[in-house]
């Protein structure tokens, strides 16, 4: 629809070429029907009748994106690019044009597709939209309880409801953490100078040393702060930790 209404170059962009063509292509030729000028089968590009061109890639590879001026472009399962491919090769295709971009995908982890995600959901200036399959009324009441039959718990709350904290199967405090965010206990708490902050350490050397930082605030546990990093010592680590400006309780 954007590209009939601005004349234009857009980009639909998976994360392999092969794929952007397996799947998108032939929809593509479809829906574009009397609207398309010409379709070029080796480059995936269609010719709208305004002038208006839609072209598939793969962001396995980049380099082909690189240098092209976008007014739009469409990401499909952007948790599955490499991280870098945003920042140093697609976002710079959008500034000469003013371009829009769409993030889409299902989670999987706490990657770059999250954090897009989370940024969305606190900037005005983009548009948020999660669609789990129970609201959505895409699939049919019968195919989600099969679904369900037939997925471990993590998998049917990953693909089919939108869930990053089941994304990593057999993940640790995976359900914990999907009840807090579904209860509203995942949010922002702030310090409060008056209580004493405690810490609770996990130690490692290779892997990280990680400690947080929690007041209790009227009976409930506030987890206001966080510390992570490998290859340091205690000695290192204590220096940081009473670097910070809290009145400490226990460790």
């Amino acid at each position: 629809m954007k590209a009939l209404q601005k004349k234009g170059n857009y980009a639909y962009i998976s994360p392999y070429r092969s794929q952007a063509k397996a799947i998108v292509w032939d929809y593509l030729k479809h829906y574009c029907g009397i609207t398309a000028k010409q379709t070029n089968e080796s480059e995936l590009t269609v010719e709208l009748v305004n002038g208006s061109k839609i072209r598939l890639f793969g962001a396995d590879n980049a380099d082909a994106i690189r240098g092209l001026g976008f007014d739009g472009c469409y990401m499909d399962e952007y948790g599955d690019f490499k991280p870098s491919v945003f920042g140093s090769v697609i976002r710079p295709t959008l500034s000469s044009t003013l371009g829009w971009a769409v993030f889409g995908g299902t989670p999987k982890g706490k990657n770059q597709f999250w954090e897009i995600k989370r940024n969305a959901e606190t900037d005005p200036d983009w548009y948020l939209l999660v669609l789990p399959a129970s609201k959505s009324g895409l699939l049919a009441e019968s195919e989600l309880q099969a679904a369900q039959k037939q997925l471990s718990k993590d998998q049917y709350q990953q693909e089919y409801e939108c869930s990053f904290e089941a994304s990593l199967i057999g993940a640790y405090y995976g359900d914990e953490l999907r009840q807090a965010q579904d209860d509203g206990r995942i949010c922002k708490v702030d310090w409060q100078e008056a209580l004493p902050v405690h810490s609770a350490w996990d130690l490692g050397y290779k892997d990280d040393t990680a400690v947080w930082f929690y007041q209790v605030v009227k009976g409930e546990i506030h987890v206001i702060d966080y510390y992570a990093v490998s290859g340091a010592s205690i000695e290192d680590i204590v220096a940081v930790i009473k670097s910070k400006p809290y009145k400490y309780g226990k460790h």
